[in-house]
């Protein structure tokens, strides 16, 4: 018949071996931890944080750039120029048709870049 005793009567011995000495942490604690959190953080950082930032310094810049009669494109693909800039409510206003003198009012953001002229010649 199936006993259960020997199970219980070994089982002491593996609970007395399991316990720590007084004063002692067996598996490393803090530092183990943080030899493992600090590099988990450090790439997190470059994957995340650091990009972000490059790309809101590249948009900031590219708005500071913008002015009257200059080319750009939208993230919709439309292309036009500048009429007028408000970075205070954060609107600019695009000229997107001479010949009916179209304009158009869009959010900063919404801006994808610069027409240069490598990109006016491709199209």
């Amino acid at each position: 018949m199936f006993s259960i005793l020997p199970f219980f009567a070994s089982s002491w011995v593996l609970f007395a071996q399991a316990a720590p000495e007084a004063g002692k942490n067996p598996d490393g604690g803090l530092g183990l931890m943080l030899y493992f959190l600090i590099p988990a953080l450090l790439v997190l950082w470059l994957v995340l944080v650091r990009p972000g930032k490059r790309e809101q310094e590249r948009r900031q810049k590219m708005q500071d750039m913008f002015e009257k009669h200059v080319k750009v494109y939208t993230v919709g693909g439309l292309v036009g120029t500048i009429h007028s800039v408000d970075k205070e409510k954060g609107r600019i206003v695009l000229k997107v048709d001479d010949g009916n003198n179209t304009k158009i009012e869009f959010l900063l953001d919404a801006i994808a870049g610069l027409l240069t002229e490598e990109k006016q010649e491709k199209s």
